[in-house]
């Protein structure tokens, strides 16, 4: 269960990072958006924190509910290339919780 809720706020803060960077960076750089702005390599980045951060979210309540436990090792993999400590907390401790799933 601990897994499951390491990597919900791993994709969580994923999430509001990916919205800041999205919304306040051309804020602070005073650029707009469009197809021939300076920002739009920053994009990629967005998307990536976005599939990442929403990969990490569904595997950790798939390790909450303790179903699906591949999905759930997906989710914590993706919390690991978010945030290092609270990846591999939940990799450790979701591999230790394996016999637990259906």
């Amino acid at each position: 269960m601990i897994a499951g809720i390491l990597s919900i706020v791993a994709g969580s803060t994923t999430l509001l990072l990916a919205a800041y960077i999205y919304v306040v960076l051309p804020l602070i750089l005073g650029i707009s958006w469009g197809p021939t702005s300076e920002l739009v390599p920053y994009i990629v980045f967005v998307f990536a924190f976005l599939v990442l951060g929403v990969l990490a979210i569904i595997g950790g309540i798939y390790a909450i509910q303790k179903r699906n436990w591949g999905q759930a090792y997906a989710g914590t993999i993706a919390a690991l290339l978010l945030s290092l400590p609270l990846g591999t907390a939940a990799i450790i401790l979701l591999r230790q919780s394996k016999t637990e799933f259906r």
